[in-house]
């Protein structure tokens, strides 16, 4: 039966359903962008830190800043999968 659009509502959920699908590739793609933009500024971050020592001297961690510097490289490591998996799921 026809609604006010003509439409029978089938097809309006079935037009919605099509548009979400459409939706769903951009926005992982946008998901997957904004994770590599964060690791990229956690890289450069922790490359500022590596730089600020002396070149002839070594860089000298307390055992609170190696556990601080181990999460955030495995947070960083965590969100480039994460883009990862989300990119793959865009490949055809």
């Amino acid at each position: 039966m026809p609604n006010s659009l003509g439409t029978s509502m089938p097809a309006i959920l079935n037009f919605n359903s099509h548009a979400v699908r459409n939706i769903q590739p951009k926005i992982r793609l946008r998901e997957a962008c904004d994770l590599i933009a964060q690791a990229t500024s956690q890289a450069e971050f922790i490359q500022s830190i590596a730089l600020t020592a002396e070149a002839d001297k070594e860089l000298v961690l307390e055992p609170r800043q190696v556990t601080g510097l181990y999460y955030s490289l495995q947070d960083l490591v965590d969100r480039l999968r994460k883009a990862e998996i989300l990119i793959d799921k865009l490949r055809i």
